[in-house]
């Protein structure tokens, strides 16, 4: 019934036999969710499919961060095995933290072999925020910061919905507002029709889906907020089949001036991210 329910098998096929077509639809979920492809029905991908967290206690090579790295932290990142992180282009945590990534977080993370990708997010965090003019306004905000940091072609900016949106908040808010961002994005096509940056949303499963299938929006990439279990976003909702990285665990690693407060972040690999030798270079 759980492959079922996530459209990996008919809902007619119970014979009450893990048969081919069984291990079959259990691997192809496995390999589309990177975990291990076996075919067996062990424990994380049972949890995977009943939960959008799925088990918790599973490795990942990305994470994102609300905390400017700095070398210690950089070495705690690597020690525990992070190679890409996602991290904010502007904004400030409480009003007073910064929380925007700088040249010289980009230069350290290079030079510990992590890559990066940026996120938006001034507000996104209750309804009211989003329409279409404050989308058209956020896509052109979250361009001018991404230069400035030296992002070029091919960049995905992940804007953020962070907020348990319902079908009539996401038809009549959300999806206006990344209507915006697309058509600021796509004021940097020009003739030949390429935009500089690609189009992100992190949100609830049901926001994701939407966004990559709405034909005025064709998000690029998704950022799943699969830690919010008690979204109604993410109940009974299956991946969205364009989802770059799975937001699942949050916790802090290292200790003294290395440690991090961290969320763990599956990666499908669509979205490889950024490192500073792919950066523009920019004039002084």
């Amino acid at each position: 019934m759980a492959l079922a329910v996530n459209q990996y098998l008919e809902t007619n096929y119970f014979t009450g036999v893990y048969d081919t077509a069984v291990y079959t639809a259990v691997k192809r979920f496995q390999e589309f969710m990177t975990l291990p492809a076996t075919g067996t029905a062990d424990m994380p991908t049972i949890k995977q499919l009943l939960t959008s967290n799925g088990y918790t206690g599973r490795s990942a090579p990305a994470c994102d961060a609300s905390t400017i790295v700095d070398r210690e932290k950089a070495q705690t990142l690597v020690d525990h095995g992070y190679k890409i992180i996602g991290r904010y282009l502007t904004g400030t945590v409480g009003g007073t933290r910064s929380k925007a990534m700088t040249d010289s977080e980009l230069k350290i993370l290079e030079e510990f072999g992590i890559k990066v990708f940026p996120i938006y997010q001034d507000g996104g965090y209750y309804p009211e925020y989003f329409n279409y003019e404050q989308g058209f306004s956020d896509g052109f905000k979250a361009m001018a910061a991404a230069e400035r940091l030296g992002f070029g072609y091919n960049t995905t900016i992940y804007f953020a919905v962070d907020f348990d949106a319902y079908g009539f908040q996401i038809t009549n808010l959300i999806l206006p507002y990344l209507i915006g961002v697309r058509q600021a994005l796509d004021t940097t096509g020009g003739e030949a029709g390429i935009n500089k940056f690609k189009l992100g949303v992190y949100g609830p499963r049901s926001v994701c889906i939407q966004a990559d299938q709405d034909s005025r929006i064709k998000a690029d990439n998704s950022f799943v907020a699969n830690m919010s279990t008690g979204f109604s976003g993410n109940l009974g909702y299956t991946m969205p089949r364009n989802w770059a990285f799975s937001q699942f665990y949050e916790y802090t690693i290292g200790s003294g001036s290395g440690a991090i407060g961290i969320d763990k972040n599956d990666y499908s690999g669509r979205d490889k991210g950024v490192s500073r030798l792919t950066l523009q270079v920019k004039t002084q």
